[in-house]
């Protein structure tokens, strides 16, 4: 399965025609806050955190599904 990544070049026109897109996000966990945080992602907007790396994950993977409808289902500006 081919895939695009988030934040490239016409990369919503290309998810509109059904090719999946693929996001990368940076993962720290925060000691102090005890929590494990996503960031500075291909997918503008999308930040999540969770108390265990399988919350993160969950979270991570309902915000960019929510984001990608978001912006896939849009008109182009």
């Amino acid at each position: 399965m081919s895939s695009y990544p988030a934040g490239w070049p016409f990369w919503q026109t290309i998810g509109r025609h059904g090719v999946a897109i693929r996001v990368r996000v940076e993962v720290f966990h925060d000691v102090e806050a005890g929590v494990y945080v996503a960031h500075k992602s291909n997918l503008p907007g999308l930040v999540a955190e969770g108390e265990s790396l399988e919350e993160l994950f969950q979270n991570v993977d309902d915000g960019a599904k929510d984001l990608l409808a978001s912006y896939l289902e849009s008109e182009p500006v």
